[in-house]
This record gives structure tokens, C-alpha cells and sequence, in this order.
């Protein structure tokens, strides 16, 4: 009878080493997912911001495209307005008069 109570007493031992070795585990995995939780949010939050920056530089791209082909055009009327032969250039206003 004391054998089996010795028995016993082992098994619940073990029982009790083992519960308290899988709640720490548990508590560990559950600060782990805690963590992890909290990581993806910061990723997300990184990946959020980096997706509106993208967006932000697209737009100024494209701003900044127009305003070239703006110039281009301005450049090109330019060219084309110093190469007619009949235009003539203004004269400067700052001349003296002629002396008489």
C-alpha cells in the first residue's frame, strides 16, 4: 500500500512539474504573440506610411513632367519665334538721344 501511495505521489508530482513547465510555456507564448501582434501593427504602419510617400512622389512626378513638357513648349515657341527672319528685336530704351 505505501508503494503505491509512493507511486502515486511520484505521478502526481510529475503531473504537477509538467503543469507548471506548460503554463510557463503558455504564458511565454502568449507575451510572444503579444509581441508579434504589436510588430505587425508597427509594420503596417511603416508599410502605410511608405504607400501614401509612393503616392505623394507619383504625384510630384507627374506634376513635375507636366511642368517639363510646359517648358519644353515655351522653349520650343521661344526657337521658333527667334528663327522668323522679320521679327525684329526691340531696341533697348536706355540709348541717349541723338545730338542734333
Amino acid at each position: 500500500m505505501e508503494e503505491q501511495r509512493d507511486t502515486t505521489e511520484r505521478a502526481l508530482d510529475a503531473h504537477i512539474k509538467e503543469k507548471a513547465s506548460l503554463a510557463e510555456t503558455c504564458a511565454s507564448l502568449q507575451s510572444a504573440l503579444r509581441n508579434t501582434e504589436s510588430d505587425l501593427r508597427a509594420a503596417q504602419h511603416i508599410i502605410e506610411n511608405l504607400e501614401r510617400n509612393q503616392r505623394q512622389d507619383r504625384e510630384e512626378i507627374r506634376n513635375l513632367q507636366r511642368r517639363i513638357e510646359g517648358l519644353v513648349g515655351e522653349i520650343a515657341v521661344l526657337k521658333a519665334g527667334s528663327s522668323e527672319p522679320n521679327v525684329q528685336k526691340p531696341r533697348s530704351r536706355n540709348r541717349t538721344a541723338t545730338k542734333p
